[in-house]
């Protein structure tokens, strides 16, 4: 039963790759496209850790991959990636302080 459950999963994590892509390949403007492509990496690794999961059938936590350990749902910020500063949506710039 987990292995369905966890097939589904990987399943979900490649729609989720292809519709990042394809958000990226239209965003407006170059830091939101390098923001979008951190996520796709981020969502990439998630997917081979859910793989070595179903390829070894152990828990997370206790299997460690080669690449290293990574918890999936990890902090998306803490990976790293985050809009450029000063990077506000829709062309709208943030008001500084002087």
């Amino acid at each position: 039963m987990w292995h369905e459950i966890v097939n589904r999963i990987i399943q979900h994590e490649h729609h989720e790759i292809a519709l990042y892509c394809r958000i990226a390949e239209g965003a407006p403007n170059p830091a939101l496209r390098k923001a979008v492509q951190q996520m796709v990496e981020h969502e990439k690794r998630e997917l081979e850790w859910w793989k070595d999961l179903l390829l070894h059938g152990k828990m997370p936590g206790v299997y460690h991959p080669p690449g290293g350990y990574y918890p999936p749902g990890s902090s998306y910020h803490g990976d790293g990636y985050a809009p450029d500063p000063g990077y506000a949506p829709f062309g709208e710039k943030k008001k500084q302080k002087k």
